[in-house]
């Protein structure tokens, strides 16, 4: 159920006092078998008690049930550890052992993630995963060359536009001032070229931002909206999918290879567990959003016209090949574009 269209305000990132080292280690073994217990520390800007915060406490309470103890994580919650980057920051300090990526940080370790949040790229979310999924050996190895182990993608969701007014046509869209992550430089690029006038802010200032009449809307995901309560603040939705943003777990090899082999096995399938589970979680979350919720919140529910999308594929494709290599390198997007129409052929509509 969503809360009221009332918005708590955001407090901002609290400072974050941390032991400097690898994973935390050397409690007793609660066992009683004469091993080491380790706690996995995990930053993420997902607030703490959203349903993206249950999906990661269920994870550490099946990993401390598959160890009997001996491995558990502690995770940072609502940016505790600072954004993305401060995170990535962090990591790199040994300060936290991994991160709970919403995407930035992913596109910034794995290079090849760029071709994911390409605006215009994928027509569904099923295209998003299935390349996705082909990439990931690649994204591992990109990964392991920043020191870092890739434990999983997932998505997270699909591009939506949240507004104050009601926006039907592209040349609408682009007169309206719309908030987009400050971090999320590949599709900013896109739209830009596109010739929309995205507001590019802090995840964190977004909402001050629309108070302070900034913002004319969100150019954001439906489970961020209820999230971070932007639903609030705005009274019309255009179903526009026009990109799709896949989020990543990575850990830092360092602490990783600290753990017993046992230990890295429980918590890879700790990892995979949790990766499915917040896939179909947001699956469920956009469904009933978009199928209900959001309306029964006093949000109307615009579908984007035939025209409007016709029209949004056209110009995102025409600013993608204007800009070239400067979004990715011609052979990833000449492989990608080849997953796509293997995809598209697959999964045609039978005549």
């Amino acid at each position: 159920m969503l809360a009221p269209r009332s918005r708590k305000v955001w407090l901002g990132p609290l400072l974050l006092a941390v032991a400097l080292g690898g994973p935390a280690a050397a409690d007793a073994d609660p066992t009683g078998a004469g091993g080491k217990s380790y706690v996995f520390r995990f930053a993420t800007v997902a607030p703490d008690g959203s349903e993206w915060a249950k999906s990661f406490k269920a994870m550490n309470k099946e990993l401390e049930a598959a160890t009997h103890g001996r491995l558990k994580v502690k995770i940072y919650y609502g940016a505790i550890a600072g954004g993305e980057l401060e995170s990535w920051k962090r990591l790199q300090r040994g300060q936290v052992d991994g991160v709970l990526s919403g995407g930035m940080l992913c596109e910034r370790v794995m290079p090849s993630m760029k071709v994911l949040r390409i605006p215009g790229l994928f027509q569904s979310r099923e295209e998003s995963f299935y390349v996705t999924h082909e990439l990931e050996e690649t994204l591992a190895a990109e990964a392991q060359q920043a020191g870092l182990v890739l434990m999983g993608t997932s998505g997270v969701g699909p591009d939506i536009i949240f507004s104050s007014k009601p926006l039907r046509t592209l040349e609408e869209i682009k007169q309206a001032r719309l908030w987009a992550w400050d971090l999320d430089v590949t599709a900013s690029a896109v739209k830009k070229e596109m010739g929309w006038n995205t507001v590019p802010t802090r995840l964190e200032d977004a909402a001050r931002a629309f108070d302070d009449g900034k913002l004319d809307g969100f150019y954001a995901i439906p489970s961020a909206a209820l999230v971070f309560q932007w639903y609030t603040q705005v009274r019309y939705i255009l179903d526009l999918r026009g990109g799709y943003l896949v989020g990543c777990t990575v850990v830092s090899s360092r602490a990783f290879d600290a753990l017993p082999l046992d230990l890295q096995k429980a918590l890879r399938l700790a990892q995979n567990g949790l990766v499915h589970r917040f896939e179909n979680l947001n699956r469920r979350l956009d469904k009933k959003l978009l199928g209900g919720l959001f309306q029964r919140q006093g949000l109307q529910i615009m579908q984007a016209s035939e025209t409007t999308r016709a029209e949004y594929f056209a110009a995102a494709r025409a600013a993608r090949e204007r800009l070239g290599s400067k979004l990715v390198s011609r052979e990833l997007m000449e492989r990608v574009i080849k997953l796509l129409a293997d995809y598209r052929a697959e999964h045609a509509p039978e005549p």
